[in-house]
């Protein structure tokens, strides 16, 4: 899933390696456009997730292809808000739906959007639906994978490292060094490897992935990145 107001076509390389690596995607493209309301966006995101797994998974040709216990989510920014919804995150104040899905697995998140403020007072804007302390996170117990940059002022890095130090369940960060939210096209090599690497080893449960995620701290690619967060699950 893009991020606010973005066309699952800027999704296409990614799509195109996952399939190649023997995933099914479903690249969904949201209608953002048809409001300028950041939050009822949101909120819709989140009930077109369950709606499109409702579909494919009913379809009488996609659904016998489709192993239902081993299904994963990826979003970049306001996608991987939508994605940690879907892992169980809500919001304490009860401004958003809740939008936890238990069919989905395991969580990807490309510049992950925790939540914020923006604006200056008297026009400021509380974005914060998991809560400005992430408590709203607590309630996420599987496996979510972070990957930001360096020197994102869109989505600061010390707000998705608050975010995913609040998940209840395993949980990993990776920084790339200098990027920004719009990540560069050399550091797309370093996140497609982290992120076939995450699914493999937690939808194929493959071993292998496994240890090479446990013990890895940063993959031969385009940029330097480096682990910053490693956490088994607290099972708050």
């Amino acid at each position: 899933m893009r991020g606010s107001g973005g066309s699952a076509l800027g999704h296409h390389d990614l799509a195109e390696y996952l399939a190649a690596h023997g995933y099914i995607v479903v690249d969904m493209f949201h209608g953002d456009g048809r409001s300028n309301d950041f939050p009822a966006n949101l909120a819709l995101r989140s009930l077109e997730l369950r709606a499109t797994l409702d579909f494919v998974l009913q379809h009488p040709d996609f659904a016998p292809a489709i192993d239902a216990d081993r299904i994963g989510a990826e979003g970049a920014s306001g996608g991987a808000h939508t994605v940690l919804a879907a892992l169980g995150g809500v919001d304490p104040a009860g401004r958003m739906p809740e939008g936890t899905d238990p069919r989905i697995k395991a969580g990807f998140g490309l510049v992950p959007f925790m939540g914020g403020a923006m604006g200056v007072w008297p026009f400021k804007l509380d974005f914060w639906f998991f809560g400005a302390d992430h408590a709203g996170l607590h309630r996420v117990q599987r496996p979510f994978f972070a990957v930001y940059g360096g020197k994102d002022t869109n989505v600061p890095v010390e707000n998705v490292e608050a975010g995913v130090r609040a998940l209840a369940g395993p949980a990993t960060a990776i920084m790339l060094d200098g990027e920004q939210h719009l990540v560069s096209d050399a550091a797309n090599v370093d996140i497609r490897t982290w992120e076939t690497l995450f699914f493999d080893a937690w939808l194929r449960d493959d071993p292998v992935a496994r240890k090479k995620l446990a013990d890895g701290t940063s993959v031969r690619g385009g940029v330097t990145d480096h682990r910053t967060i490693q956490q088994p699950g607290t099972g708050r």
